[in-house]
């Protein structure tokens, strides 16, 4: 719990008033980048705290292979022999940017489990708080072949998008977050 800078009051902190920034990109079978977090007082609304989280979250290319067959078979696409073999070097591309939509959390830690496995409950006064995000990570990946026509011979250039969906989070205890005032 911080000071308000408007009313001077020991203020709680209002998850809900703002929501995550994100800096991601995807590259190199990951999305990376950044998060961005700011925790509001409750009373007044001023800023109190602030973090940024690095996030490094891995994507396989057989993840990407997988969710590109299904949406092939929703859209009832065929696609060609050894298309599990593609890399991003050959038919596969994306523009890079990732959208982020998300919300600050929150979490209490209120029990704790002692080595001969007995959960006891934590008095409130050595509650640990711990805020964070979680949210939704959003980019498309494209697929491109080249399918030989019947009937005149030419190469069609053939394509897929795919939007990848992540889920990603992350928190830190609440007295690692830096103060803003």
């Amino acid at each position: 719990m911080a000071r308000c800078p408007s009313c001077l009051k020991f203020a709680a902190y209002d998850v809900s008033a703002n929501e995550p920034e994100a800096d991601l990109q995807f590259e190199n079978e990951a999305i990376t980048g950044s998060v961005h977090c700011v925790l509001s007082s409750e009373c007044c609304g001023d800023e109190l705290k602030s973090a940024d989280f690095d996030i490094d979250h891995s994507i396989t290319l057989e993840d990407i292979i997988s969710r590109l067959k299904a949406t092939a078979a929703e859209k009832e696409i065929t696609l060609p022999e050894g298309f599990e073999s593609w890399t991003f070097e050959d038919h596969l591309s994306t523009d890079e940017s990732v959208e982020f939509s998300g919300e600050i959390t929150e979490r209490r830690e209120t029990t704790k489990t002692t080595a001969k496995g007995v959960v006891k409950t934590i008095p409130p006064r050595y509650q640990k708080t711990f805020y964070g995000f979680e949210g939704m990570a959003e980019f498309t990946v494209t697929a491109k072949w080249q399918v030989l026509k019947d009937t005149d011979k030419t190469l069609e250039i053939k394509t897929l998008d795919v939007k990848i969906e992540e889920s990603i989070s992350d928190e830190m205890q609440a007295s690692s977050w830096d103060e803003m005032n």
